[in-house]
Order: structure tokens, then sequence, then C-alpha cells
């Protein structure tokens, strides 16, 4: 009988424990409301395409959700429309601040001309976009031939051009690579708040 009691009593534990098997995870998403939701992101492809919460399922896609977050990752992606376009995407957040930045990170897959189901290769393009203070998105940055090119350069001092110390910095080194954009964006955003 006192066998029979503590296997009622773990079973009754165990259930316990996994009632609020969705609530243990921190991935969430945020609405156009401002509302959090809390749950486990579920994903075809790659991509994120619903978020499974104690109250229900959620679609996670650019008409009903502001933001979302994967806790494994650590990322945090935010819509937001393409600079002179209408088409929203969700761009993965780099910097928050008041210069924000994004990167727009794509992956073309090739496959053989011979096999077309055998992938033969990929390759990743990277775009990195920044705003200041919730204003015009500008694209500062993309992987490829136009890498860094001179628009993008005067589009990024333009944004810290406030900050003469940072410019100061950035004239000097000239490197316009990710590591050291994300770098001049964090310093600025640090002595914003220390104003």
């Amino acid at each position: 009988m006192l066998f029979i009691l503590r296997s009622t009593g773990f079973v009754f534990i165990s259930f316990l424990f996994s009632v609020n098997v969705f609530s243990q995870r921190t991935d969430y998403i945020v609405t156009f409301k401002k509302d959090t939701v809390y749950g486990v992101l579920k994903y075809t492809f790659g991509y994120p395409t619903s978020l499974m919460s104690d109250s229900g399922r959620y679609s996670v896609d650019v008409n009903n959700v502001d933001a979302y977050y994967e806790s494994d990752k650590n990322h945090l992606y935010k819509n937001k429309a393409l600079p002179e376009k209408t088409r929203h995407i969700f761009f993965r957040c780099l910097e928050i601040g008041r210069i924000s930045l994004y990167a727009n990170i794509t992956t073309l897959v090739t496959t053989s001309a011979q096999n077309p189901g055998m992938i033969t290769g990929n390759t990743k393009s990277i775009q990195l976009f920044a705003e200041k203070e919730e204003g015009k998105l500008v694209e500062v940055k993309s992987s490829g031939m136009l890498s860094g090119n001179k628009k993008h350069r005067k589009d990024f001092l333009d944004l810290i051009s406030d900050n003469k110390a940072l410019v100061d910095i950035y004239n000097q080194n000239k490197d316009f690579e990710l590591p050291y954009i994300q770098y001049y964006i964090h310093e600025y955003n640090k002595q914003a708040v220390n104003q």
C-alpha cells in the first residue's frame, strides 16, 4: 500500500510540473497591441511560423506580430519595412538604443543542374540597416560587390555625426565591417545614455 501511495504521489507531482510546459520556455512574440505572449516557437524551413503558448497557438507573420524573440539563440527580431518599399520583413536586432542596428540575413541555396534535388552549396547575404530614434531605416552595409560603398558610409556618418569624438575615431580607423559598425553604434548609444 505504501508503494502505491508513493507511486501515485510521484505521478501527481510529475503532472504538476508538466502542466505549464509552454511557460517554461522564454520565446515570445509582441503583438501590434504591445501584448507579450510567451511560449515555444515552431519552425518551418528554419523560420518561425507559430508560437505555442498556454493560451493557444499564435501565427508569427508580419501582419500580426511586431517582434519575436528566440530564447535558444538569444536573438530578437523586429518587424520593419524595407527602405523605399512597403514590404515588411523581420530584421534581426543587433543593437537597440538611440540608434538601432538591424540585419537582414538571407541564404541562397544552389542545386546541381544535373541533379536538381542535390544541394551543392549556399551563400549568405547580409544587409545592415540602422535607424535613429524610430526614424527612417537606412542601409549602411551590404555583403557582395557593393559592400561598404560611399553612399552607405555617408549615410552611416550622418547617423553618428552629432558625436564628434566617435566620428573622429571612425575617420582614424576607416574600418567598415560588421564588428566595427556595431561597435560604433554601441558606443554612440552608451554615450547617449550617459549624457
